[in-house]
């Protein structure tokens, strides 16, 4: 508990830090074009006729457009994002793109930090803006697994689902804290030959972001599923894939 209010606070100040730095990119941004302002006055206050100077100023402003226009937008999208849209602070676990799990470590104007498991990865919010899904998992409260079975065709009737969801119900309400009590069993798809896919998808009650405790209950919430499916009629499933992706075990 004391390592974790230590973590917190780490972050916290990283995050400080941080923000710091952005905050006094942006100002120094705002200095020089105040700055530019400044000397367009002083013109007008030496004598020189106003349009010349206007012309010059223009021309000048028009130039640096040019060269750095691209990332002046970029770097103003960055703010918006941080600050404006604010989807994750140092410390926080994102899932990005839909295939790894990420750790953000430092957040900069321009760049972001992400950690995945110790490999440290440095890369540009541009890039995370275009990257999705982005889910900030350390501010889900819950999140949803699936466990995919096949099963004979035959097998599968109204009494044969409410039996398996009977059964499904009872080992749920044995840990309330692990999973939520509301659950589905689908059954659309079709495989061939006569084979028909039996999904089950159920709620767990804390962040994806404890994935170690993820994976266990949806393991035994897997073995439940087979073992209910077993007694009830089906003769057979084997282990397909276990994904990396949110709430994703295929197996058979």
């Amino acid at each position: 508990r004391l390592h974790e209010v230590l973590k917190d606070r780490r972050n916290l100040r990283n995050a400080l830090k941080d923000a710091a730095t952005v905050t006094a990119q942006i100002k120094n941004w705002i200095w020089w074009g105040m700055f530019m302002l400044v000397i367009l006055l002083s013109l007008f206050t030496l004598g020189v006729r106003g349009i010349d100077a206007w012309v010059g100023f223009t021309t000048f402003v028009v130039g640096l457009s040019f060269a750095f226009g691209g990332a002046v937008k970029v770097a103003f999208e960055n703010f918006l994002f941080l600050f404006g849209g604010h989807p994750f602070d140092v410390g926080d676990k994102i899932f990005l793109g839909g295939t790894r799990m990420y750790e953000v470590k430092r957040v900069a104007l321009q760049t972001t930090e992400l950690d995945h498991f110790g490999e440290l990865r440095v890369v540009q919010n541009s890039t995370v803006r275009a990257t999705e899904p982005l889910v900030n998992l350390s501010r889900s409260k819950m999140h949803w697994v699936t466990c995919d079975y096949l099963v004979d065709a035959r097998l599968v009737t109204e009494g044969f689902l409410e039996k398996v969801k009977a059964d499904l119900s009872l080992f749920l309400k044995k840990d309330p804290e692990t999973y939520q009590q509301e659950f589905r069993i689908d059954s659309y798809e079709f495989v061939p030959p006569e084979k028909i896919k039996l999904t089950l998808m159920l709620t767990m009650r804390f962040s994806f972001e404890n994935l170690n405790r993820s994976r266990i209950a949806q393991s035994k919430a897997g073995i439940a599923f087979a073992q209910a499916l077993h007694k009830h009629g089906a003769k057979y499933s084997t282990v397909l894939e276990f994904s990396e992706h949110v709430g994703s075990m295929a197996v058979r």
